[in-house]
């Protein structure tokens, strides 16, 4: 399945227990971002949505309440400065869009490069680890 962009998604992927939706990932999951839900609370997706290769959506009902969950990977520090802007602009937006906070929940998980609001934390992850 391709949407917007073309940007790859494949909600085929699955193990045992877990079905795997991804954006930008290769065939095996890896880079890109992605989200694993277990199969016994797949039937409860009601949406999957590809932001960008960096972040995917996944929309989940959980009686009256929405939850969000935002997978995010940052783009490295040898990235040009647009292209890290960007992404945590797009990151933000992404988060602010999930409606109204009494019916909507929102869970992140990113990957940050190191960088957690305007902190940055030495020697996180192989890429970079020294900026």
């Amino acid at each position: 399945m391709r949407p917007r962009g073309g940007v790859l998604l494949d909600g085929q992927h699955s193990c045992c227990h877990y079905k795997m939706y991804r954006a930008g990932a290769d065939k095996r999951g890896i880079y890109g971002s992605q989200i694993w839900i277990l199969h016994e609370f797949s039937h409860l997706v009601t949406a999957v949505n590809v932001v960008s290769p960096r972040i995917i959506r996944v929309c989940m009902q959980l009686g009256p309440v929405f939850l969000h969950v935002i997978s995010a990977h940052a783009p490295t520090e040898v990235s040009s400065d647009e292209s890290r802007a960007g992404f945590w602009q797009t990151l933000t937006t992404t988060i602010e869009s999930t409606g109204d906070r009494k019916t909507n929940l929102v869970v992140v998980g990113v990957d940050a490069r190191g960088r957690v609001g305007s902190i940055p934390c030495a020697g996180i992850g192989r890429a970079e680890p020294e900026k």
